[in-house]
């Protein structure tokens, strides 16, 4: 038979017991959480990271492809109108020392000669005129599509950056808000835990000295 010492000493003790094992139950879940959150939030960071690195690489390629692709158009015109420029040279200037040689031989025709000496300056004139003039235009039409191009790709460079900045402020709001509901709830669940204890802690109270009143012969005495 238990003596009433014994009886006072089991129950304390198995609720104080409890009481810890329940506390380190929750102490182990909020780190397991803390860490869960920790680890996704770093993983989410890390994603972003490397999805700008690659997207300003990417941006960064595409830069440099098409500032090639001008620069090689711009050195094969100019040199197109180079070989241009040097054939019509030398066909002129053939075309001027056979009219030279031919009038040398005509020594009676020397109104001839100016006649075709001023039409000779006037076409070169003319071709020159032809060639500067096509040379400023394809000048200009390479600066403003190079204007363009580079407005393109501001624009697009700050569509994605907004994007971007966009994308991490709404995921960093809704991993602020998932944290707070976690908290929230274990808050919550501790406060309806720590009153359950309460309450049961308070009804073993008082049916304990009911239960401590016993008779002589071991029977509960009402």
């Amino acid at each position: 038979m238990s003596s009433p010492e014994t009886v006072t000493g089991k129950q304390p003790q198995s609720l104080s017991h409890r009481d810890s094992a329940l506390t380190k139950r929750l102490s182990h879940r909020d780190s397991a959480l803390t860490k869960s959150l920790s680890h996704r939030d770093s993983a989410l960071t890390k994603s972003l990271s490397h999805r700008d690195s690659a997207l300003t690489k990417s941006l960064s390629h595409r830069d440099s492809a098409l500032t090639k692709r001008l620069s090689h158009r711009d050195s094969a015109l100019t040199k197109r109108l180079s070989h241009r420029d040097s054939a019509l040279t030398k066909c002129l200037s053939h075309r001027d020392s056979a009219l030279t040689k031919r009038l040398s031989h005509r020594e009676s025709l020397s109104h001839r000669d100016s006649a075709l000496t001023k039409r000779l300056s006037h076409r070169d004139s003319a071709l020159t005129k032809s060639l500067s003039h096509r040379d400023s235009a394809l000048t200009k039409s390479l600066s403003h599509r190079d204007s363009a191009l580079t407005k393109r790709l501001s624009h697009r460079d700050s569509a994605l950056t907004k994007c971007l900045s966009h994308r991490d402020s709404a995921l960093t709001k809704r991993l602020s808000h998932r944290d707070s509901a976690l908290t929230k709830r274990l808050s919550h669940r501790d406060s309806a835990l720590t009153k359950c204890l309460s309450h049961r802690d308070s009804a073993l109270t008082q049916r304990h000295p009911m239960l401590l009143r016993t008779h002589a012969t071991g029977l509960p005495f009402i």
